[in-house]
């Protein structure tokens, strides 16, 4: 659960499959295996979509999400700026 937990921290640079991963794994260390089958049926599907490994940062979010967004981001790069730059998902936080 925590080393998923930790790579959601960088979610703007991950792949929308691997997003979709993260999301259930949560949802089955948390929840069962019973109430995370409809996330598992949600990654198969972005599985299945072509853009499938496009960062998140990549997809074309309406403009008000996005300036949310980049405002954080802003604070984060002075904060924490491997959350907006990660050298890696893995590095301690």
């Amino acid at each position: 659960l925590l080393s998923a937990l930790k790579q959601f921290k960088y979610f703007w640079n991950l792949p929308q499959s691997q997003v979709a991963i993260l999301l259930e794994k949560v949802a089955h260390r948390l929840e069962g295996a019973a109430l995370s089958k409809p996330l598992g049926a949600f990654r198969e599907a972005v599985a299945a979509a072509p853009a499938h490994t496009s960062a998140i940062k990549d997809l074309a979010l309406p403009a008000e999400v996005r300036q949310v967004y980049m405002v954080n981001a802003e604070h984060l790069e002075d904060a924490d700026p491997h959350a907006v730059y990660p050298t890696s998902i893995y590095r301690q936080c």
